[in-house]
């Protein structure tokens, strides 16, 4: 997580029984909270703060999660998504959004991992 307000890469393909690390390099803090509505893939119920570096003694916050079995895991940063009536991240808006000089609200902060089978 750099100092956008983004995931880098927005998508990841993995093998069960791997790991993957969100490392929040930005100052502000950021979530990965799973979007279990979608996910097949394990890790249900995720809702964690990564801190950023102001709130983590100048150093990256992270997160490791590992991924057992196939399928699909999506997520998004509460801070910046919610979730609409079809379980869709959606930027936050007027509230709580981060709003460009033209009133624009951006994308919301989601990704998305697949998890194919591991080797035997």
């Amino acid at each position: 997580m750099p100092g956008e307000d983004w995931f880098i890469p927005f998508a990841l393909t993995i093998k069960s029984c791997d790991t993957v690390k969100w490392i929040n390099t930005d100052t502000d803090d950021r979530t990965v909270v799973s979007n279990d509505f979608f996910n097949t893939a394990g890790n249900p119920g995720v809702n964690i703060l990564i801190p950023g570096t102001d709130n983590n003694g100048g150093r990256p916050g992270t997160l490791t999660l590992r991924f057992g079995k196939p399928g699909l895991w999506a997520y998004y940063c509460r801070f910046h998504a919610h979730l609409d009536k079809d379980h869709q991240p959606v930027a936050p808006g007027p509230d709580c959004g981060i709003q460009d000089p033209n009133d624009n609200f951006g994308t919301p902060m989601n990704g998305v991992i697949t998890v194919l089978p591991g080797e035997d």
